[in-house]
């Protein structure tokens, strides 16, 4: 059976209204924490395209998620709003300010460990190259990167908007 791990920011979700990132693209988590935490800002992300892959995926099996994000209650509402359902939700805890690949890398053993999940049949979908290379490198899943899937299906959209 093939396992799915779905990153959020940049991946599925436009959050970039409410986020900065650091020069090495980790999420500057003390801007993260000041000021993207209210349910407006929450509930302004959008959807990017290559969250119709997770909706697909789910009819058959569900995603988990790790994120780098602190997260509240309000990502999961707005999870719910859209329809995305998933089968474990990794987060990072308040407190936690390890770079994101180290994060990403421990939750995903974790998670690999407690699911008894094959790392070989285990994809992570993540538009941060660092974590992708960590996570391929050092636990051995597949990687996608959904950037230029976004990129070029966004385009079209416009393009498609302006004609």
């Amino acid at each position: 059976m093939k396992h799915h791990i779905f990153d959020l920011d940049g991946t599925v979700i436009c959050s970039k209204h409410r986020q900065r990132l650091k020069a090495n693209g980790d999420l500057d988590l003390d801007h993260w924490i000041a000021h993207a935490a209210s349910r407006e800002s929450v509930m302004a992300d959008t959807l990017l395209p290559f969250v119709d892959f997770w909706k697909r995926l789910q009819s058959r099996t569900a995603p988990s998620i790790c994120t780098s994000r602190t997260v509240s209650h309000l990502e999961y509402e707005f999870l719910e709003s859209h329809g995305l359902k998933f089968e474990r939700f990794m987060n990072r805890s308040a407190g936690d300010f390890r770079d994101d690949a180290t994060y990403k890398v421990a939750k995903i053993r974790e998670h690999l460990d407690l699911t008894g999940w094959d790392a070989a049949s285990t994809t992570l979908y993540d538009d941060h190259e660092g974590v992708r290379v960590a996570v391929k490198s050092i636990l051995g899943l597949r990687v996608f990167n959904p950037v230029p899937y976004n990129t070029i299906t966004l385009k079209a959209l416009a393009r498609r908007n302006v004609a």
